[in-house]
């Protein structure tokens, strides 16, 4: 019966965002790239990766995403983000100014301590989901004529210089082939295959006994994330495949 067993991998699709605005003030030369990923439940995962660029004369020790600092601070986010994944030694909150004006919500992510900073020729990734889409981040914000993707970096979480402000907006493009790590069957009649690519996505597992079937016959098996979450590990259990006489071939999606 193992032999039965089979699997094909297919070509993915994500999105991702590209910089608009390279922030070249007060010395600070940033820009971010972030990726979205729809979860199947009506919301999207989003990886943002923010670069000091090399050649930056400030480190960064705080970045808030979808802010701007007019009147208090303009959160301008639709819907209240939850935070998946930061820097080691970093803290995030999501922040929602609302006492004085209609508000959205922005994320503030800082650490205290400069050894942690990103200094300039390095990355850092965050990662949050959102019951907002793809294209609403893609516009201004719904309360104020600002693009909904503004955010600023400064120095220190004391935001004691001027900081830079820069925007990010969205484009498509495919994202690495899934690398197999292996295939099993083990004692209870289970199939266990497992695969690598980028952290932080959902992807659809596909199955069908029959490749001549077009992709939209293919049945859907499952969901798997990264686990832990973080590691680009993911693993997939079909509990029933032993059981079915037929060979069953396998696809990894997404979205």
């Amino acid at each position: 019966m193992k032999n039965a067993l089979k699997m094909a991998f297919v070509s993915m699709f994500l999105w991702h965002a590209k910089l608009v605005d390279v922030a070249h003030a007060q010395d600070y030369i940033v820009d971010a790239q972030m990726t979205n990923q729809a979860v199947g439940d009506g919301t999207y995962n989003y990886t943002i990766t923010l670069n000091n660029k090399t050649g930056s004369g400030q480190s960064v020790g705080m970045f808030w995403f979808a802010w701007v600092p007019d009147y208090g601070g303009y959160d301008l986010l639709p819907s209240y983000p939850t935070i998946t994944q930061i820097p080691d030694g970093w803290y995030a909150y999501v922040i929602n100014n609302s006492d004085y004006y209609p508000d959205g919500y922005s994320i503030e992510f800082f650490n205290y301590d400069p050894s942690l900073d990103l200094m300039p020729g390095n990355s850092f990734t965050f990662v949050f989901n959102s019951a907002d889409s793809p294209d609403t981040l893609n516009q201004d914000s719904s309360y104020y004529p600002v693009p909904t993707l503004t955010s600023f970096v400064f120095n220190d979480y004391s935001m004691s210089d001027a900081g830079a402000e820069f925007v990010v907006t969205q484009t498509g493009t495919p994202p690495p082939p899934p690398v197999l790590n292996g295939l099993a069957v083990t004692g209870d009649g289970s199939f266990h295959l497992s695969f690598t690519n980028m952290p932080g996505y959902t992807f659809t597992i596909l199955g069908t006994t029959n490749l001549s079937l077009a992709m939209t016959d293919w049945t859907v098996m499952g969901q798997v994330t990264d686990m832990p979450p973080g590691s680009g590990s993911y693993q997939f259990v079909d509990s029933g495949a032993v059981t079915n006489p037929t060979p069953r071939y396998y696809r990894a999606s997404w979205p």
